[in-house]
């Protein structure tokens, strides 16, 4: 006889890997702390009562399942606001000591820089506070409510909520919901709009628009244009430059004496013998001068065969023997 096939074995299903204890633990203590959050927490000291209650279950001896407690309400702030998370945010700041140890929202990622962030911009929002406390805290409730408001209240909130945007963003998507925000500066420019366009020009509201005035013509060019990507603005500006500069030249090297111009070399060479006279001229006036001064014989009175050197020899020798 044939032998028996073996029987079939059974393949297991394949089922979900079971959740760590940790973190089974901590969906279950967040669960609970949820649902309280949402029952309402009206201030900052209930919310803290909260927390407490939430910290203090005895479940939560594990460490690890205490950190992801702590990591599940910053994803929950993170995510934007909900009613109560303005209360929340302060109280999870004041027991977990995230603005005093940043290194604490290190390791929950881009949820622990976005809180980080908004706990900076906090300071900046308690300044605005000191000197528009009950308007602020009337603009963050008007926006938590998410009512409509009138022309007149827009214009008083507006350019707090604008300074909060631009200051505090991150700190205000965590007070107040984004799209109360959003309607509100929406329809501030819907009522800025026309009363721009209405003062662009003054007396024009309500008046038809003034027709068109026909284009005039171009009128022809006189002379010659001069084209800006031509070179002649850059050689009429060197020329003047130029020209000045001779000028000045001029003005300073100019003829301010009345002493007669220097013969050329052309004339002195067309006139041969002319130096010699000037040098000749010049020395009978030198030995005019000194006769009157007594100290140059008459060189006409010059015995024949003697120079006029050996006169004023002679001459002196007279004068000792005398």
């Amino acid at each position: 006889a044939a032998p028996e096939a073996p029987p079939p074995v059974a393949v297991p299903t394949p089922t979900a890997a079971p959740r760590p204890i940790p973190e089974r633990i901590a969906d279950a203590v967040f669960a609970v702390f949820l649902a309280r959050l949402r029952a309402g927490v009206p201030d900052v000291p209930s919310a803290t009562r909260l927390l407490e209650d939430t910290l203090a279950d005895d479940r939560l001896v594990n460490i690890d399942a205490r950190v992801a407690v702590e990591l599940r309400i910053a994803h929950l702030l993170a995510n934007g606001w909900r009613p109560g998370h303005e209360c929340l945010f302060d109280a999870a700041d004041g027991l977990f000591g995230w603005e005093r140890d940043h290194a604490r929202l290190a390791p929950f990622g881009e949820v622990g820089r976005l809180l980080a962030v908004a706990l900076r911009e906090r300071v900046a929002a308690a300044a605005i506070a000191q000197s528009h406390g009950g308007l602020l805290r009337q603009l963050l409730a008007d926006l938590r409510a998410e009512t409509t408001t009138s022309t007149e209240a827009l214009r008083r909130d507006m350019p707090c909520l604008q300074v909060l945007v631009q200051r505090c963003p991150n700190w205000l998507s965590v007070m107040v919901p984004a799209a109360a925000v959003k309607a509100r500066l929406e329809a501030w420019r819907r009522i800025e709009t026309p009363r721009v366009s209405s003062f662009a020009r003054p007396g024009t509201a309500g008046r038809p628009a003034a027709p068109a005035r026909p284009a005039r013509p171009a009128r022809p060019a006189r002379g010659f244009a001069i084209d800006r990507g031509s070179r002649w603005p850059a050689m009429l500006i060197v020329g003047v430059l130029f020209a000045v500069g001779a000028l000045t030249q001029i003005l300073q090297h100019g003829t301010g004496t009345d002493d007669p111009p220097a013969r050329s070399r052309a004339e002195l060479a067309a006139s041969p013998g002319s130096r010699d006279e000037d040098l000749e001229r010049r020395q009978q006036e030198v030995d005019a001068q000194l006769r009157e001064a007594g100290g140059l014989p008459d060189v006409s009175a010059t015995p024949p065969g003697r120079s006029a050197s050996t006169a004023i020899v002679f001459k002196d020798d007279a004068l000792l023997a005398h």
